[in-house]
C-alpha cells in the first residue's frame, strides 16, 4: 500500500518503519523501529499506520525542518502536494480495508516463515496471504492447513489464523 502511494505520486524518498522488531522490509534489509505516539496501535495488538511526510514532518523528523541544510527555500511546494495525495491515499485505503487483511498475526506468521530460510514456503504463505486478500477465504484456510503439516513449528501462529478465517 505504501510503495504503490509512493509509486503513484512519484515519490523521491520513502522511509518505512516497523513499530516493533520485525523481519526484512521489502527490499531485504531489516526495517528500522520507530517509538512515537503514532504507533500506539501495537502495544494494543491492534494494527495501525502512523503517517507524516518530509515537510512539515512529525516532530521528530528534524532532517526537513528549517534548520537543516535544506534551510527555507528547501520547501517544494510540488513535492508536499505530491506528499499529501500519497498520504490521503494510504488513509483511504486503510479505511477500506477488511480488518482480517492487516491482522497482526499476518506479519507474525510471515516473520517466522522468513526465518525458515525455506522459499517454497514463504512463497506458500504469499499465496495463501493474497487468497485472504481476495476474499477467499476456504482457499486460503486450506493452504494454511498445508503450511502447518509442512512446517509443524508454525503451527502456535497458524492455529489463530486458521481461527480467523472460520
Amino acid at each position: 500500500m505504501i510503495a504503490r502511494a509512493a509509486t503513484d505520486h512519484h515519490w523521491p524518498r520513502v522511509d518505512v518503519k516497523a513499530g516493533t522488531n520485525a523481519g526484512p522490509g521489502v527490499n531485504g534489509g531489516l526495517q528500522g523501529t520507530v517509538k512515537s505516539p503514532m504507533n500506539k496501535g501495537r502495544g494494543y495488538k491492534i494494527p495501525g499506520c502512523g503517517l507524516a511526510g518530509d515537510w512539515p514532518g512529525a516532530w521528530t523528523q528534524t532532517y526537513a525542518q528549517v534548520d537543516t541544510e535544506a534551510g527555507p527555500h528547501g520547501f517544494d511546494e510540488y513535492y508536499f502536494v505530491a506528499q499529501v495525495a500519497g498520504l490521503s491515499q494510504i488513509a483511504g485505503e486503510f479505511m477500506q480495508v477488511t480488518p482480517l487483511v492487516i491482522d497482526l498475526g499476518w506479519g507474525e506468521l510471515k516473520t517466522a516463515v522468513i526465518a525458515l530460510k525455506d522459499p517454497a514456503a514463504l512463497a506458500q504463505y504469499v499465496d495463501v496471504f493474497r487468497k485472504v486478500e481476495a476474499g477467499s477465504h476456504e482457499q486460503a484456510r486450506s493452504g494454511l492447513k498445508d503450511l502447518a503439516a509442512k512446517h509443524v513449528a508454525l503451527n502456535k501462529l497458524i492455529d489463530p489464523q486458521l481461527a480467523r478465517l472460520s
